[in-house]
């Protein structure tokens, strides 16, 4: 924006740079405050553009040169607890199954039962659209999946990231019991987070995970922040096509390949995505190919250049939607 007004630029539409504050924790005191607000004073806007899809290397496709994931949809958000309590007692003497022993049989339970694996919707579309950039034998497999739909799924479920986009996926993130190596706890507590593949509610996932564990000795329940998969926006029309644009003429060393994308976190977005027909969600720096395993923790980065070509791409996003 300094660089946009330092040049004289007058933008004849609005644009609005929205901030919050608890994103990494749901967003609901910071951006759904901000859109509701928003909202009321009548705003209706035509593009809304958030963090999520990146620039990356198209080899993931099985293509040359680098692609450009926009996400037109993200998974729904939950996590629920199990618990099991009751009389702890000495170590000495432990009970056929102890309650360790049943949250973790709860455990693999949920782990041994994935989510089915379905092949449509954003995912789908995103394969079909990378065909024409893809050798000849994985060409003809995208063009004809009415036939090779199962081994194409089967391909992707050997990757966890590809298998994230075509399921709801399960991840058991937190499991305590006990503080005494010769006591038996008196309860054991388990969290799994689930992101929730649109077709699917946070109910479904609850009542499907109680179906799973069948143990009336394991409590669930829901823990706070949840949400719900968003709607999808469109993946062609002005918006789209002008976000498109602006990719292709600011990021990579040649127009990258731009596809839609499901994205597997959450973002802001999710607040305007019932308000806005077009929300998108896309990071304009290069992502390494170890950048997952990094995000959020140790050496997390983008490189001088890629932000540089960030700011690029801002600018020229921002001139291109005064047609809108």
């Amino acid at each position: 924006m300094e660089a946009l007004l330092s040049r004289g630029f007058e933008p004849s539409r609005t644009v609005i740079l929205q901030f919050g504050q608890d994103e990494e924790v749901g967003g609901e005191r910071g951006a759904k405050k901000i859109v509701e607000a928003l909202v009321a004073e009548g705003l209706k806007p035509a593009l809304v553009l958030d963090e999520g899809g990146a620039l990356t290397s198209a080899k993931s496709i099985g293509a040359p040169g680098d692609a450009a994931l926009i996400g037109v949809a993200e998974k729904g958000f939950t996590s629920i607890e199990l618990k099991v309590s009751g009389d702890g007692g000495h170590s000495s003497a432990p009970p056929d199954l102890t309650h360790i022993g049943r949250l973790a049989r709860a455990i693999t339970a949920i782990e041994n039962a994935p989510f089915e694996a379905r092949l449509d919707g954003v995912p789908r579309e995103m394969l079909e659209r990378s065909a024409p950039y893809v050798p000849f034998a994985r060409r003809l497999a995208l063009r004809n999946l009415w036939l090779f739909g199962p081994l194409v799924t089967q391909a992707m479920l050997k990757d966890p990231r590809a298998a994230s986009m075509l399921r709801t996926s399960t991840a058991p993130t937190i499991f305590s019991a006990g503080n005494k190596d010769n006591v038996l706890p008196p309860e054991a507590r388990a969290v799994v987070n689930f992101r929730i593949r649109p077709g699917e509610t946070v109910e479904s996932v609850r009542a499907r995970v109680e179906r799973v564990v069948a143990d009336p000795e394991v409590k669930l329940s829901v823990l706070g922040f949840r949400s719900e998969p968003s709607p999808t926006s469109p993946t062609s029309g002005p918006a789209f096509d002008t976000l498109a644009r602006s990719i292709r003429e600011t990021l990579g060393d040649a127009p990258p390949i731009v596809l839609p994308f499901l994205l597997m976190g959450g973002t802001d977005a999710r607040y305007w995505s019932e308000r806005a027909p077009a929300v998108y969600r896309f990071n304009p720096f290069p992502m390494e190919e170890d950048a997952l395993k990094r995000a959020h923790g140790t050496d997390e980065r983008v490189s001088r250049a890629g932000y540089l070509n960030g700011v690029r791409f801002y600018i020229q996003l921002i001139q291109n939607a005064q047609a809108l």
